[in-house]
């Protein structure tokens, strides 16, 4: 049995820090070398965000100096990304025809479009699939 493990960056940093880590457990070593093989092919993240993926998978310590203002700054980070997930919904929700249900995790909407009967049929006059 094998797992992997992946973390994203962008819930703790500013947008261009790019980072990712994955952690490959009991995988067969030629598997795995062809998994690894394919990730540093198609990933290329500056250093200064793989520098960094250090802090959050490592972060400071209740004990430790900088603890008072990474937590400041992660809780700041983190509560501005749930605001404009829920203006997101919010404002999805406002347009005629269109529901979105509420963001959850990463910042990816699934509005559901729904087109109106007129639009529709206009669509088939125009030999055009709506």
């Amino acid at each position: 049995q094998s797992s992997v493990f992946v973390f994203s960056l962008f819930a703790f940093m500013r947008c261009g820090f790019r980072g990712g880590y994955m952690e490959v457990i009991n995988m067969d070593p030629e598997v795995k070398a062809q998994l690894t093989k394919l990730v540093s092919v198609r990933l290329c993240p500056p250093v200064p965000g793989q520098a960094l993926l250090d802090l959050v998978v490592n972060p400071p310590q209740p004990d430790e100096p900088s603890y008072t203002s990474f937590m400041k700054e992660r809780t700041a980070v983190l509560a501005a990304l749930a605001e404009k997930a829920r203006l997101t919904e919010e404002i999805f929700n406002t347009v005629p025809g269109i529901t979105c249900n509420p963001v959850q995790g990463a910042m990816y909407t699934f509005p559901r479009i729904t087109l109106p009967q007129k639009a529709i049929d206009k669509a088939k006059v125009c030999s055009y699939i709506p």
